[in-house]
């Protein structure tokens, strides 16, 4: 079930890089360099749909929302996949990335039909992505074990779908 998150907390989907300030493009620069800038623009193009969390109106991080009919764990039946998540370093812990994710949630924007699956993926040793994507309603589902783990989950709310 999507809850609203808290006012100081918002996402929003971009579709292309105009739609990240300055500010915002200087702040992913710093993080992640212009190898992440040219990565978010490239996903941008491929028609990815990318939500940008603000806490009170600055970036605070990017949730990637995908469609894949590919997805192994679902046997190549439609799928919404959240990935390549990520909060920048000064907002972690102050609830914007399971906020992030219950707004990837709702119908409109991950843009799931009903009783259509939806995955998250993340590293089984980030301990913090694990914690956030239980806060906001997913439930583990299965371990990959590949170069580096993953855990798949699955939204557990019924009404998540």
């Amino acid at each position: 079930m999507w809850t609203a998150p808290d006012p100081a907390t918002h996402s929003r989907a971009i579709l292309d890089l105009a739609g990240l300030s300055a500010v915002d493009r200087q702040a992913l620069a710093a993080y992640g360099g212009e190898r992440l800038l040219r990565d978010i623009g490239r996903h941008l193009k491929q028609g990815e749909r990318c939500l940008v969390t603000r806490v009170d109106g600055r970036l605070a991080g990017m949730t990637w929302v995908t469609r894949s009919r590919s997805y192994a764990p679902n046997s190549g039946r439609p799928t919404v996949l959240i990935e390549r998540c990520f909060t920048l370093p000064e907002f972690r812990g102050r609830g914007a990335y399971p906020a992030a994710l219950r707004h990837a949630l709702s119908p409109d924007t991950s843009r799931a039909a009903p009783g259509e699956a939806v995955f998250i993926e993340c590293s089984i040793t980030n301990l913090s992505s694990v914690r956030g994507i239980t806060k906001a309603g997913f439930g583990r589902v299965g371990t990959t074990i590949g170069w580096r783990g993953h855990v798949h989950f699955f939204p557990i709310s019924k009404g998540a779908q």
